[in-house]
């Protein structure tokens, strides 16, 4: 028998377990420089509205229309989308998503209502609609990004030598300085510059030495002008009183030391010569002279929110699980309002605040103009039952949109990294001897492997020096270890931990290393007992390899915390690629609010590596089979590449990828960012972009100015779209390596964000059967769904296996280790 969703006897303390239906996210509708709105802004917002000033939710309003007659059950009405004109049912095609309609709302009802334990769908299907209410938030944005110039006279002592004046040249205007080399990212808060504007030096006399080089003392010879002064200026010596001799009390005189017995003592300051150095041109007599130009980028900002009368009864707590979503996004030198065909209301919203366009300083001029209107939309839904009304709330744009992009259920999960103040925090002892890393692989695999160094320099009670990064891998890429994460941050992150250091000290440079390479998944009593010995003996020690040098279990619960504190809070990128990251996100965003990030690691070394080549011609599969032979470290030369397949252990093809999202219900509309370096195979892109014509790679969503040096620096790119990846609504690998690792665990950490892993080898299983005529498009789809139900990222204890190649490794899934409940 189906149990009743609320009984009377328990109905007060249930009701919050059924109140919020949708998308579980913090609330961030789009806004200037990506600052949140804060409930009190709304709840501002809506006491000042008018009812009839804004239209209902992108999804719709809909109302109970009078009960004339009880027979004729509960009749829905739609009262208007954002204009008039349009089907039932539909809002404007401009938007495109359909309105929730009764049988939409009991479903994502009985939805939720499913994820909970004991809890029955009857009333979700039986309650009675009493009312639909509109209770949206609308933010819209107008961000100014200026430049500002000044100049300022900057002077300094002459020390000789030829000047850049106007002999050399026409000095240039504060506005011909060609500064397109410093241009920041568009859109920063600020940034600031001083550039030397050439030939405008010039050679002046010392104003304040009147080119002397000297001026009086002012203790000896105060109040003189330049070229006045007094030599042997004497004071009285404080200790005789002037009299140079020292009187005792038996009577006798003795010469006083201070003076020598001369009663008077130089001056202090300039020996009495009368003259001191004078400090404004460092005794040369003459200043040089230049303008500088002061530049300075900045973002002018003014934001506008607007509630309807309903968000002000709304709980803080639904905010603050919505999101918005992106109307309007436009950018130009100068923006004009909105124009929404089917919606008078939004385009005056929008006349507004771009009539409240910051003034733009004098001295400045307009580079852009970004121009944004969101809408936060949530709708609370009124039942009755047995005289007694239900008030939840639907947070999103309808059932599907629900379902492709909700998130995991964190289950009471959260982090819990920080050391115990009494055990796992003490102070770093005197130290053993210092451990010189040699990070291998690609970025991901070097991160990992700091992570751990830095676990085992705390378990041999070592000081670390600053890993050096690999140069010979595949990638090529010369960048250090400062040129990617902030080594400042790093060292300041773990100083109560492990001590860290640029370099050896210089007493260690000349002495020969202990150059090892440890044990691969050892455990902590190796470092503790077995290299600590050595340590202490040579005090260097020097590893060769970094990667997979620790256990992924059975290690000190301390030494898992430090390992996460390493990894997702030491070790954060430069501001540069942070910053880089930053843009590429908010230009994701502006193209349809939510993205999908895929990891598509279909790429010439994976291929080559795992002998792959399903769908290749034997041309590009001899390529790769002679690739692979030429890369000594690579044991494994002959593979059947359909064997691997079968067994789930190949990157999936681009069709085959392209078959996953559609059958896990992604439409043609989503946007998706590759993450991955150059795709083999010439036409590997567009087979994806044919179905998912919103595709976009970080080269596409960057200019060549804003990419610099970056865009042959494979590592620094890595680094960029692992911080697109991270921050992703979905993110989805094709094949489990080292990348794919990193952002699953990093965002199982951040609260578990939805990551679908494929089931490669079931998957090949079902494609295979599908291309063989077994099953038809819709089973094949479903049965894809009803396999990777549960691998979303959620909540998962992390597998042991018998060899540490069966399990799951610990930065894939910090649980346990680094996640309670």
């Amino acid at each position: 028998m189906e149990q009743a969703l609320l009984s009377d006897q328990k109905q007060e303390e249930s009701l919050s377990y059924y109140q919020y239906v949708g998308r579980t996210a913090s609330f961030s509708a789009p806004s200037a420089i990506g600052e949140e709105v804060s409930v009190d802004e709304i709840r501002s917002a809506s006491v000042f509205s008018d009812p009839n000033y804004y239209p209902p939710s992108i999804h719709s309003a809909l109302v109970a229309s009078p009960e004339s007659d009880p027979s004729q059950g509960q009749a829905l009405v739609f009262q208007g989308g954002y204009g008039e004109g349009f089907q039932q049912g539909y809002i404007s095609n401009q938007f495109g998503r359909p309105i929730l309609d009764e049988v939409e709302i009991r479903q994502l009802l009985i939805d939720h209502v499913g994820h909970r334990c004991c809890w029955a769908s009857q009333p979700a299907r039986r309650w009675k609609i009493s009312a639909i209410e509109d209770c949206n938030v609308y933010v819209g944005t107008l961000e100014t990004f200026i430049e500002e110039r000044e100049t300022v006279r900057e002077t300094e002592p002459y020390a000789g030598g030829e000047t850049d004046g106007k002999g050399t040249g026409l000095e240039l205007g504060l506005w011909e300085l060609d500064l397109r080399s410093e241009f920041p990212l568009l859109f920063v808060p600020h940034k600031e510059l001083r550039a030397k504007i050439p030939h405008s030096e010039a050679k002046e006399k010392c104003s304040g030495c009147q080119g002397r080089g000297e001026i009086p003392c002012p203790t000896c010879n105060v109040g003189l002008e330049p070229g006045f002064y007094k030599e042997n200026q004497m004071s009285q010596c404080h200790v005789c009183y002037g009299r140079g001799l020292i009187a005792h009390r038996d009577g006798s005189d003795t010469i006083c030391n201070k003076c020598n017995g001369n009663g008077k003592l130089p001056c202090v300051m300039c020996a009495s010569h009368g003259l001191i150095k004078c400090q404004t041109c460092n005794g040369q007599g003459s200043l040089l002279t230049r303008n500088i130009a002061l530049v300075r980028w900045r973002t002018l900002s003014n934001r506008k929110v607007s509630a309807t009368t309903g968000a002000a009864s709304v709980p803080d707590e639904v905010f603050h699980k919505a999101r918005g979503v992106q109307l309007y996004n436009t950018q130009a030198y100068q923006c004009n309002p909105a124009y929404f065909a089917d919606s008078y209301l939004l385009n005056r919203f929008s006349s507004e605040v771009i009539a409240d366009r910051t003034p733009i300083p004098p001295a400045s001029r307009v580079i852009c103009e970004r121009h944004t209107i969101s809408v936060v939309p949530v709708t609370r839904v009124t039942m009755a039952h047995r005289n007694k009304a239900f008030s939840f709330y639907i947070i999103g744009v309808n059932r599907e949109d629900y379902k492709i992009w909700a998130q995991p259920n964190s289950e009471g999960f959260h982090q819990c990294i920080q050391p115990s103040k009494n055990r796992e925090r003490n102070p770093v002892k005197a130290t053993n001897g210092y451990l010189v890393v040699h990070a291998n692989g690609g970025l991901n695999q070097m991160k990992m492997g700091i992570c751990d160094m830095v676990a085992v320099a705390k378990l041999m009670n070592a000081t670390l020096v600053v890993p050096y990064f690999d140069h010979t891998s595949y990638w090529k890429d010369p960048s250090e270890f400062g040129d990617i994460f902030d080594l400042k941050h790093f060292i300041k992150t773990l100083e109560a931990d492990v001590r860290i250091v640029k370099r050896l000290p210089a007493k260690y440079k000349g002495m020969q290393a202990h150059v090892m390479k440890p044990r691969s998944w050892s455990k902590a009593f190796y470092y503790q007992k077995e290299l600590s010995k050595i340590l202490k003996q040579k005090k260097v020690i020097e590893f060769a390899f970094a990667d997979a040098r620790l256990a992924n279990n059975d290690v000190p619960r301390p030494i898992q915390k430090l390992r996460c504190r390493a990894c997702y809070k030491a070790l954060r990128f430069t501001d540069k690629i942070q910053e880089l990251g930053n843009t590429v996100i908010s230009r994701l965003r502006a193209t349809g609010n939510r993205y999908l990030a895929l990891h598509l690691r279909y790429e010439k070394d994976m291929l080559a590596f795992t002998g792959c080549n399903h769908n290749l011609t034997s041309s590009q599969a001899e390529e790769l089979r002679l690739h692979r032979l030429s890369v000594v470290r690579w044991k494994e030369k002959n593979i059947d590449g359909d064997e691997k397949r079968r067994e789930g252990r190949c990157p999936m093809t681009p069709r085959e990828t392209v078959k996953f999202l559609k059958a896990m219900g992604y439409p043609s509309s989503t946007v998706i960012y590759i993450v991955a370096g150059e795709i083999y195979g010439t036409n590997s892109l567009e087979i994806i972009k044919e179905e998912y014509p919103r595709l976009y790679t970080h080269h596409s969503l960057t200019t060549p100015a804003e990419m610099g040096a970056l865009r042959v620096l494979n590592n620094q790119l890595a680094a960029l779209d692992y911080i697109v990846a991270l921050s992703s609504d979905v993110f989805v690998y094709t094949h489990d390596g080292n990348m794919a690792k990193a952002v699953e665990g990093h965002r199982r950490f951040e609260g578990f964000r939805k990551t679908i892993s494929p089931d490669r080898r079931k998957y090949v299983e079902l494609i295979d059967r599908f291309d063989n005529g077994e099953m038809n498009e819709i089973e094949f789809q479903e049965r894809v769904k009803e396999e990777h139900e549960t691998r979303i990222g959620g909540p998962l204890m992390r597998r042991r296996g018998e060899i540490p190649k069966q399990e799951d490794y610990f930065y894939a899934n910090p649980l346990p280790g680094c996640i309670c409940h």
